[in-house]
């Protein structure tokens, strides 16, 4: 498939709908946490409740303009923040920054926590590849070398 008609594939999939109302329902909803983890299944606020009204405040629809979070460490925060990141990305697509403490965790969460984010709520149709035919590869392989 050429870039033109995959763009046109994805205009023909888009839905007229609003997105859900509740970010909190959608993330419950769609976002799985992996075996390996301490709470592992769907994602549940009754579990980390703290985070609800966090999470709801970075809904499209909240008047909430910023939301300033105190907490320890370890509390879950990331894995709440991750649903919302789901939502914005199937939901709600736009531009998303993701801000953390060090280079390191954020590098960790662009290779690593993203992608289960992404594979978890269902959206590996969202992913497009930057490079999608064999003449950009070879332009980009060919850059490379030099």
């Amino acid at each position: 498939m050429n870039d033109a008609r995959f763009i046109l594939s994805q205009y023909d999939n888009m839905t007229t709908e609003p997105p859900p109302s509740s970010i909190v329902d959608w993330i419950e909803a769609r976002r799985v946490l992996p075996s390996d983890t301490p709470l592992p299944g769907y994602y549940r606020f009754n579990r980390t409740p703290f985070q609800k009204e966090i999470c709801q405040n970075l809904n499209p629809y909240s008047p909430v303009i910023n939301t300033v979070v105190l907490k320890s460490r370890k509390v879950g925060m990331t894995t709440a923040v991750d649903g919302v990141i789901g939502f914005w990305i199937g939901a709600w697509p736009s531009s998303i920054i993701y801000c953390t403490a060090t280079e390191a965790l954020a590098r960790q969460w662009a290779t690593e926590n993203i992608l289960h984010v992404i594979e978890s709520c269902g959206l590996n149709d969202r992913l497009i590849a930057p490079f999608s035919n064999a003449r950009n590869k070879k332009k980009r392989s060919n850059s490379k070398k030099n």
